[in-house]
């Protein structure tokens, strides 16, 4: 599978726990655990964590933004500036959060892998 495929998927994983969990608290678990895949199933080093970690961050930010603001209609009655600094912020957090979950799914990948024994079997400590 190659990495687009892998980071559609953990868009897809987003969207699906952005709704499962509408809450603030929620959508922060949503963007770690849908970077979180992103990161393990990618895995390479740290800088593809962090890069595509915050790429799906953000793809999700915009996406949790037109839904929470076009699908329920608060357009209307906001200003330009207050949806943008809202826009702004999201992309801000979630990209953050983003490159959070990235980096410990790589880390989690490594540290599987570290553990492998000879015979195959896993020994996951962390």
């Amino acid at each position: 599978m190659n990495t687009n495929l892998k980071m559609l998927i953990g868009v897809i994983i987003g969207i699906i726990l952005l709704f499962i969990l509408p809450t603030l608290i929620g959508s922060t678990l949503a963007i770690i655990l849908a970077t979180l895949y992103v990161g393990f199933a990618i895995g390479g080093n740290y800088k593809y964590g962090v890069f595509n970690g915050a790429i799906v961050g953000i793809i999700l930010a915009i996406i949790s933004f037109i839904g929470t603001y076009y699908f329920t209609g608060t357009f209307i009655g906001d200003s330009a500036s207050t949806l943008a600094l809202t826009l702004f912020v999201l992309i801000i957090c979630y990209g953050i959060f983003g490159v959070i979950g990235g980096i410990i799914g790589i880390f989690i990948k490594r540290r599987i892998a570290s553990t492998k024994s000879t015979d195959g079997t896993i020994l996951l400590i962390i």
